[in-house]
């Protein structure tokens, strides 16, 4: 048996995070926007204005994408004005809005054509995460 390798020099012990009553109902909302993602969905680009503080995560199939948008820098400020291109490909799509704190619809807009490769999105104003769920509409 290989004794394990402990990159900080020592052993660290056990992890120990405390999931309080905050991080328990943000799991909640997390687990409900990722129930009904099927398990053959793709990785899909999902990208913030360069210069933005966020980070873009997404998934998809032929007809939906689910993405999240990680205020990575500061959770204090709001944010607004931000857009982000979505790999979806051509036609017309639906967007839905998630409070990621809340699990609550925060808006939704239909986009009408989308001619190319990505889908321009213009993000909501966010305080720490939102998610999104885009439909293809035919």
């Amino acid at each position: 048996m290989t004794k394990p390798v402990y990159t900080s020099g020592e052993n660290p012990g056990p992890i120990n995070a405390f999931l309080g009553p905050t991080e328990r109902k943000d799991l909640k909302v997390f687990q409900k926007f990722v129930k009904d993602i099927p398990a053959g969905a793709r990785t899909t680009g999902v990208y913030p204005d360069e210069e933005s503080e966020i980070r873009g995560y997404g998934l998809a199939t032929d007809n939906m994408v689910w993405g999240y948008l990680n205020h990575k820098s500061s959770h204090a400020d709001k944010i607004s004005g931000l857009k982000v291109k979505v790999e979806t490909g051509f036609g017309n799509w639906s967007v839905k809005w998630i409070n990621t704190s809340k699990g609550e619809k925060i808006g939704e807009e239909i986009i009408i054509k989308s001619s190319g490769r990505c889908t321009d999105l213009e993000i909501p104003k966010i305080k720490v995460d939102v998610a999104f769920v885009m439909k293809k509409i035919n």
